[in-house]
């Protein structure tokens, strides 16, 4: 018969291996329910896109490509997003007015 210090040893590498087990399984399967979670997310987000593609598509006026094959709103978000008029109407800057138009000076 094994005395009870090596029994001691047996059931604690027992209760290690089995807790290193469960702890094992359960890292395996938070990792591959996020895997599963960011790939849903990538297809629902590339459907948005194809549909906003085909909505765009489908409602765009005749006439509204630009020469470089560019729709006028994909070209009017890129002038906003870098900063530029969309308009070539625009307020005048204070030091382009002229003196005898400001108010109070006379």
């Amino acid at each position: 018969m094994a005395s009870s210090g090596v029994n001691v040893l047996r059931y604690s590498a027992l209760i290690a291996g089995v807790s290193y087990g469960l702890y094992r399984q359960s890292t395996l399967n938070a990792q591959s329910h996020k895997a599963q979670v960011d790939r849903e997310y990538q297809r629902q987000a590339s459907l948005i896109t194809q549909a906003k593609a085909e909505f765009k598509k489908k409602n765009m006026p005749p006439g509204s490509v630009t020469k470089g094959g560019e729709d006028r709103v994909s070209v009017g978000l890129r002038m906003v997003l870098m900063g530029t008029e969309l308009t070539t109407h625009r307020k005048p800057r204070v030091e382009e007015i002229p003196e005898a138009d400001v108010v109070g000076e006379q």
